[in-house]
Protein backbone atom coordinates (compact mmCIF):
# COMPACT_ATOMS: atom_id res chain seq x y z
CA UNK A 1 0.00 0.00 0.00
CA UNK A 2 1.36 3.66 -0.91
CA UNK A 3 2.16 5.83 1.72
CA UNK A 4 0.31 9.06 2.04
CA UNK A 5 3.34 11.56 1.43
CA UNK A 6 2.13 15.02 2.25
CA UNK A 7 4.79 17.84 1.25
CA UNK A 8 4.94 21.12 2.95
CA UNK A 9 7.39 24.33 1.18
CA UNK A 10 9.67 25.88 3.57
CA UNK A 11 10.60 29.12 2.24
CA UNK A 12 14.14 30.05 2.25
CA UNK A 13 14.89 26.56 3.76
CA UNK A 14 13.59 24.09 0.86
CA UNK A 15 10.93 21.03 1.04
CA UNK A 16 9.79 19.15 3.91
CA UNK A 17 8.03 16.00 3.19
CA UNK A 18 6.21 13.39 5.90
CA UNK A 19 4.94 10.20 5.78
CA UNK A 20 4.09 7.50 7.96
CA UNK A 21 4.51 3.63 7.23
CA UNK A 22 2.14 0.95 8.40
CA UNK A 23 4.02 0.55 11.22
CA UNK A 24 2.53 3.71 13.00
CA UNK A 25 5.94 5.41 13.07
CA UNK A 26 6.60 8.93 11.28
CA UNK A 27 9.46 9.69 8.98
CA UNK A 28 9.98 13.51 7.72
CA UNK A 29 12.65 14.88 5.35
CA UNK A 30 13.86 18.22 4.97
CA UNK A 31 15.58 18.81 1.50
CA UNK A 32 17.29 21.83 1.82
CA UNK A 33 17.78 24.27 -1.35
CA UNK A 34 21.56 23.39 -1.50
CA UNK A 35 20.65 19.70 -1.34
CA UNK A 36 21.35 18.64 1.54
CA UNK A 37 19.16 16.21 3.62
CA UNK A 38 17.37 16.00 7.15
CA UNK A 39 15.78 13.19 7.95
CA UNK A 40 13.37 12.06 10.95
CA UNK A 41 12.37 9.31 12.57
CA UNK A 42 9.82 9.21 15.36
CA UNK A 43 9.30 6.10 16.60
CA UNK A 44 5.44 6.84 16.57
CA UNK A 45 3.69 9.32 14.80
CA UNK A 46 2.00 11.43 17.70
CA UNK A 47 5.99 11.96 19.18
CA UNK A 48 7.42 15.25 19.34
CA UNK A 49 11.41 14.31 19.46
CA UNK A 50 12.81 12.01 16.80
CA UNK A 51 14.20 8.68 18.04
CA UNK A 52 16.89 9.40 15.27
CA UNK A 53 17.88 12.40 13.19
CA UNK A 54 20.51 11.49 9.50
CA UNK A 55 22.26 14.67 8.25
CA UNK A 56 23.03 13.84 4.80
CA UNK A 57 24.48 15.85 1.93
CA UNK A 58 23.16 15.33 -1.51
CA UNK A 59 25.70 12.33 -2.89
CA UNK A 60 24.57 10.73 0.30
CA UNK A 61 21.23 11.13 -0.05
CA UNK A 62 20.95 10.25 -3.64
CA UNK A 63 23.27 6.83 -2.38
CA UNK A 64 21.05 5.86 0.51
CA UNK A 65 17.60 6.42 -1.91
CA UNK A 66 19.08 4.28 -4.54
CA UNK A 67 19.75 1.74 -1.91
CA UNK A 68 16.15 1.88 -0.45
CA UNK A 69 14.63 1.85 -3.91
CA UNK A 70 16.73 -1.75 -4.65
CA UNK A 71 19.36 -0.35 -7.17
CA UNK A 72 22.16 -2.08 -5.79
CA UNK A 73 20.22 -5.74 -5.51
CA UNK A 74 16.52 -6.01 -5.97
CA UNK A 75 14.92 -8.41 -3.21
CA UNK A 76 14.61 -12.22 -3.87
CA UNK A 77 10.62 -11.91 -3.60
CA UNK A 78 10.69 -9.20 -6.29
CA UNK A 79 12.50 -11.72 -8.87
CA UNK A 80 9.95 -14.60 -7.63
CA UNK A 81 7.43 -12.48 -8.03
CA UNK A 82 8.46 -11.52 -11.94
CA UNK A 83 8.80 -15.00 -12.26
CA UNK A 84 5.37 -16.41 -11.39
CA UNK A 85 4.16 -13.48 -13.21
CA UNK A 86 5.39 -14.46 -16.34
CA UNK A 87 3.95 -18.35 -15.52
CA UNK A 88 0.55 -16.45 -15.24
CA UNK A 89 1.38 -14.99 -19.15
CA UNK A 90 1.80 -11.37 -17.14
CA UNK A 91 4.40 -9.45 -18.29
CA UNK A 92 4.31 -6.73 -15.95
CA UNK A 93 3.78 -6.71 -12.22
CA UNK A 94 1.08 -3.65 -12.83
CA UNK A 95 -0.91 -5.88 -13.72
CA UNK A 96 -1.26 -8.13 -10.76
CA UNK A 97 -3.67 -7.19 -8.30
CA UNK A 98 -2.37 -9.57 -5.61
CA UNK A 99 0.25 -12.28 -4.97
CA UNK A 100 0.33 -15.23 -2.17
CA UNK A 101 3.54 -16.99 -0.69
CA UNK A 102 1.98 -20.05 -0.32
CA UNK A 103 2.76 -22.57 2.91
CA UNK A 104 4.90 -24.93 0.33
CA UNK A 105 6.69 -21.77 -1.43
CA UNK A 106 4.67 -21.76 -4.55
CA UNK A 107 3.00 -18.08 -5.28
CA UNK A 108 -0.45 -17.83 -6.61
CA UNK A 109 -1.22 -14.73 -8.81
CA UNK A 110 -4.12 -12.67 -8.68
CA UNK A 111 -4.52 -10.79 -11.93
CA UNK A 112 -6.02 -7.21 -12.19
CA UNK A 113 -8.50 -8.16 -14.75
CA UNK A 114 -9.22 -11.99 -14.46
CA UNK A 115 -11.02 -11.97 -17.84
CA UNK A 116 -8.06 -11.22 -19.45
CA UNK A 117 -5.32 -13.54 -17.90
CA UNK A 118 -7.52 -16.32 -16.49
CA UNK A 119 -4.72 -18.36 -14.66
CA UNK A 120 -4.72 -17.95 -11.30
CA UNK A 121 -3.60 -21.48 -9.78
CA UNK A 122 -0.37 -22.15 -8.18
CA UNK A 123 2.76 -22.71 -9.71
CA UNK A 124 6.43 -22.93 -7.85
CA UNK A 125 8.33 -19.89 -8.60
CA UNK A 126 11.11 -20.95 -6.09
Amino acid sequence: MPLELKETRLPGVGVKWTMTPSAGSRITVIQHNDGDREVYIHRRGSDEEPAAVLELHDDEARQLGALLGGAYERPKIVEELEMAARQHGIADLADVTAAVLEEDGSISIIPIDAHTHPSTDKRSAT
